[in-house]
């Protein structure tokens, strides 16, 4: 988020606290501009949820990663929001299995019911959203012609489904385990070869499992 909205983030909060069978398991960490130096709306939050978990991070440690990675060209194109979740296991090492939640998003399922998904040797598990469709966003002869002219581990050596649904990047289950250690190389290279520095971002990739 660009600007901290304590209202978005209590909802978020309450949504899931209220429909989780063990709220005391649940953990926050949420990435705010001003991340752990706003005492203030730290404070406020705890007010709001006295029991809960929670702790804010600053969002300047995963964009400074991405910084470090991209040139300033490459920055500007890139869709943070979506690159986000992916980043964060690089700053918080000690996270294993997580779960990404937009903040606009409000659960009305119980996430302890994502937290017990396997994913196998996947990395990430995303919803879909059939509102939107692969072909919509790639030409299928380019992307035929990728497959069979790079030899990348982030290209699937599966024929890729052209109409199939694309993924919802608002709620994602993250295994850190199996993320690509050159996943952000990745991003980059698929922005470039589908010249997407405009469009939503999605990478096709073996790892990701809906």
């Amino acid at each position: 988020m660009e600007c901290l909205d304590l209202k978005v983030l209590a909802v978020l909060a309450n949504s899931t606290l209220s429909s989780s069978r063990f709220p005391d398991l649940v953990h926050f960490h949420f990435f705010t501009p001003q991340g752990d130096k706003d005492k203030v709306s730290f404070y406020k939050l705890k007010v709001l949820f006295p029991h809960s978990n929670l702790e804010l991070h600053g969002q300047e440690e995963v964009t400074k990663i991405i910084r470090r990675a991209t040139s300033e060209a490459e920055y500007e194109s890139l869709n943070i929001e979506e690159i986000a979740p992916f980043i964060i296991p690089s700053v918080y090492q000690s996270l294993r299995k997580f779960i990404y939640v937009s903040p606009n998003l409000i659960l009305k399922g119980r996430v302890e019911e994502l937290t017990g998904f396997d994913l196998s040797t996947h990395a990430v598990a995303a919803a879909e959203d059939c509102s939107k469709r692969l072909n919509s966003y790639v030409n299928p002869d380019v992307l035929d012609a990728i497959q069979r002219s790079a030899s990348k581990p982030w290209v699937s050596v599966t024929r890729y489904v052209k109409d199939a649904c694309m993924p919802d990047l608002s709620l994602l289950l993250i295994d850190v385990r199996n993320l690509e250690k050159e996943l952000l190389e990745a991003v980059l290279w698929w922005s470039k070869v589908l010249n997407w520095s405009d469009r939503f971002l999605f990478f096709p990739s073996p790892q990701y499992y809906w």
